[in-house]
């Protein structure tokens, strides 16, 4: 991270689970017209271990009538900081609608323990791995779908999850409804 420079009444503070150290608030003296008065620091992200963008799949899909959709970054492609990551769905049945579920969480969608089982909402046999916040749509052309996501360039959002998981729609598929892709999991950096 960058230097910081010589303050007074700041606090560092260890984020263990992130791997940082966080150097907050805190002034240095500043001298207009030979009258010292203290310059007030913002928030600062001193020291980052590992601080490369991770991304991993998480729990299985349920298949469509042309397989189980199949969910990952578009090659190279990662949740870095003041980028875009492009997600794929794959597998997918031809001109069939595909949403992609984002959210923060992988532990709990409200109040239910995950991964939770959608039989209820007429998905027998797939899961839910992640909780969504929000939603994008996609039509699936040739049996893949591609959705990019703008991550902002915001030091704080380093080392929060992003996970994804794709809902398609299928009449044909053999519960009626359609399938669910794998989730991903990815760490900002």
């Amino acid at each position: 991270g960058p230097p910081a420079r010589r303050r007074f009444g700041a606090n560092l503070v260890a984020i263990p689970g992130r791997a940082r150290l966080e150097l907050h608030r805190g002034a240095d003296f500043v001298s207009i017209f030979g009258q010292g008065y203290p310059r007030p620091y913002h928030d600062q992200v001193f020291r980052e271990a590992d601080a490369q963008p991770r991304i991993a799949r998480h729990g299985v899909g349920c298949a469509t009538s042309a397989g189980i959709p199949d969910l990952d970054p578009v090659s190279g492609s990662v949740p870095a900081l003041g980028a875009v990551f492009t997600l794929e769905v794959t597998n997918t049945p031809a001109m069939s609608l595909t949403w992609i579920g984002l959210g923060t969480r992988i532990d709990a969608f409200g109040q239910t323990t995950l991964p939770l089982e959608l039989q209820a909402a007429g998905l027998a046999g797939c899961y839910l791995w992640m909780a969504p916040a929000i939603f994008m749509a996609t039509t699936a052309v040739g049996g893949a779908e591609q959705v990019a996501v703008s991550i902002p360039a915001n030091p704080s959002l380093s080392g929060s999850l992003l996970a994804a998981q794709g809902v398609t729609l299928d009449p044909a598929s053999s519960n009626g409804f359609g399938g669910v892709s794998n989730a991903v999991v990815g760490t900002l950096r």
